[in-house]
């Protein structure tokens, strides 16, 4: 019984703790004056703020926001596919909120094809 118990916690936390993974194409980065990074992808339809290379940003430093760009402007221009992650199952990829509402990404990279 005490087997079971655990089993079931661990299936059920498995699902809180779920992340989402996101690839696709960038098809459009803007950097805004205010220092915002915002990014339309083939996964999302539309602009998703990444991060700002000001200011902290939704546990994104202004530092890491450069390392960010420098990819997704790489990926823009050679044409590859990025890789994103972020914390938590709230959202999907196809619904990850607009603009600044997005959460901030834990990695932006350049995906293997």
């Amino acid at each position: 019984m005490k087997k079971l118990l655990i089993s079931i916690i661990l299936l059920m936390s498995s699902h809180v703790f779920a992340d989402i993974s996101c690839t696709g194409q960038v098809k459009n980065v803007l950097q805004y004056a205010n220092g915002t990074v915002n990014v339309l992808t083939s996964y999302r339809g539309d602009y998703t703020v990444m991060c700002s290379v000001k200011d902290h940003w939704k546990g994104v430093s202004p530092e890491s926001c450069k390392g960010m760009l420098s990819v997704l402007l790489t990926a823009q221009s050679t044409g590859k596919r990025i890789a994103t992650y972020y914390s938590g199952d709230q959202y999907t990829c196809q619904t990850l909120p607009y603009y600044g509402s997005a959460p901030g990404p834990v990695y932006v990279g350049i995906a293997n094809d």
